[in-house]
Order: structure tokens, then sequence, then C-alpha cells
């Protein structure tokens, strides 16, 4: 019994630090992620929004994505063209069920032509230890994904034509 008693308290240590986590997102995390996120797409010129994912209460989003934009690639088909959609890439700041923040960069596709990636996780972070220093930081690791996504061409259409050495 006394095994079980532990554990039960263990258990609802857990449950609080997952309520505590979650109070401190909702006060103290999201108010910081949007005024920082939304400064920094005032500071720089890239074409950036903020967009805010909360429809679900307690397992929201807070993103910094570049808008959707032509690709610059088109295909003609009889006497129409079809222009092809870049969709931006994005970093986001996500709750976990347990309170955590996932810091996701999501990468951006061009319908039909590249392929949508998987996402790649930078950090899982407390909500207390996110700072702005933090966030500047995972920002300019995004942007560098993004650049790298940019030059590199792995994952792109011309790699079913041309063949790899």
């Amino acid at each position: 019994m006394k095994d079980l008693k532990l554990k039960v308290e263990k258990f609802n240590a857990a449950i609080s630090r997952i309520d505590r986590k979650r109070a401190f997102w909702q006060k103290e995390t999201k108010p910081l992620l949007l005024r920082v996120l939304n400064e920094i797409t005032e500071g720089i010129q890239l074409d950036l929004l903020v967009q805010v994912v909360d429809d679900k209460i307690n397992h929201e989003s807070i993103n910094l994505q570049f808008k959707s934009k032509p690709s610059g690639i088109s295909e003609k088909k009889e006497k129409l063209t079809k222009a092809y959609i870049k969709w931006g890439g994005a970093i986001a700041f996500s709750q976990a069920y347990n309170g955590e923040v996932h810091v996701l960069v999501i990468y951006p596709y061009v319908d039909e032509i590249v392929a949508q990636n998987k996402y790649t996780l930078l950090t899982r972070i407390d909500p207390d230890k996110i700072s702005e220093e933090f966030i500047h930081a995972r920002v300019g690791d995004f942007l560098a994904e993004m650049l790298n996504w940019e030059l590199v061409t792995s994952g792109n259409s011309m790699g079913a034509i041309v063949p790899e050495e």
C-alpha cells in the first residue's frame, strides 16, 4: 500500500505541474510570444505573419509563417496557364498535452511540385523558460532552415529528373 500511495502522490504532482504550465502559457507565454513575434514581423523585411491557432484550449499554437504566394512555376495547358502556389514555411510554438511547448519548423511546399516535408522539432521547453532572447534565437534557427530549404534541391521536384550522384 505504501508503494501505491507514493505513486498516487507522484501522479498528483505531475497533474499539478501540467496545470501550472498551462496557466503560465495563458497568462505569460502566449502574450510574450504574440508581442515578440509581432515586433519581429514589423522589424524585418520579410513577408511574414503571426498566426494564432487557439480553437483547442490548452493545445494552442502561436506561429510565425511566411505568407503563401505564387511559386513562379506555371504550367501551360492548351490556352490556359495554371500557376502553382508556394505555401510558406512556419515556426510554431505549440502547446503539448503536458503543458510543454514544442518549437517546430514547418517547411514550405509547392502544390504538386515540391512535396511537403515533415516538420523539424527544434526543442521542447517549459513555458516559463521562454524569454524574448529564446524567441529571437529560435526565429533565427527557423530563418536558417528556410534559407537552407530555398538553396538545397533535395526534396525538390528536380530529383525526379536529375539522377543523384
